[in-house]
């Protein structure tokens, strides 16, 4: 197995990793709004590749939950983030959150339906997100969005993180999470089953790969376990 492409992607994303904690919230939005413009873009291929590797008709009502479970997703998360950065100064995102007490002494607060599209969509489902054990109404902010602080003192890493399912969307959702709430640079490797998504990821997520933030990679169970024990990777993750 040649690992010299592995090797300099991760030395790559170490050399990157503290400068990407100092990249400002406006410099954030702005890669972002640049991610949501290549995927546009890409977001037709993408779906009709995946419906394709699945033995789907394109055409198909059936194609449509490639949509739904690909680029639609991936764009979500996008809006979502975009959203809760430009309010992230005082985090003023956390006002309207609906909240409410649950076993244990915690509370949880409702995230979906976060929209009418939301309630068209995925009728029927909520979404509640438990804070953890001693954060409560009074402190939930100070417990908020702890790494846009401006007084932390943030720290660099590089993440691997491993798809390990067929839902098209999941590995570059974990990718983006991994960027913009964990502040951790990222080399994705895609499950063998998914590999063929890797050249739409590449266009999509181009905004981030070009400041040397992510790298996408593909192989099989060797390549995996390879990039586990590679000193540079500092944080695992794997996906669903």
């Amino acid at each position: 197995m040649n690992t010299t492409g592995l090797d300099a992607d991760l030395a790559i994303l170490a050399n990157a990793k503290q400068r990407w904690t100092e990249v400002s919230v406006p410099d954030r939005i702005a890669l972002l709004q640049a991610v949501k413009d290549r995927l546009l873009e890409t977001a037709p291929a993408w779906a009709e590749a995946a419906a394709r590797a699945k033995g789907l008709d394109p055409e198909s009502p059936s194609a449509g939950e490639e949509w739904f479970a690909g680029p639609y997703a991936v764009m979500v998360w996008c809006n979502a983030m975009l959203d809760i950065l430009a309010q992230i100064a005082g985090k003023s995102h956390l006002r309207g959150l609906r909240l409410r007490d649950v076993p244990g002494g915690r509370i949880a607060a409702r995230v979906v339906p976060g929209s009418i599209w939301d309630r068209v969509l995925f009728s029927g489902v909520t979404v509640d997100v438990w804070m953890q054990p001693g954060v409560d109404r009074e402190n939930l902010v100070a417990n908020s969005a702890a790494g846009y602080n401006p007084a932390i003192a943030r720290i660099g890493r590089v993440a691997l993180v491993l798809g390990a399912g067929n839902v098209a969307a999941i590995a570059p959702l974990d990718c983006l999470h991994k960027l913009f709430v964990e502040n951790q640079v990222v080399l994705v490797k895609l499950n063998p089953v998914n590999e063929y998504l890797a050249e739409f990821l590449a266009t999509a997520l181009a905004p981030l790969i070009g400041p040397g933030v992510l790298r996408i990679g593909t192989g099989d169970a060797a390549v995996g376990q390879y990039l586990c024990s590679n000193p540079f990777v500092e944080t695992i993750h794997i996906t669903g």
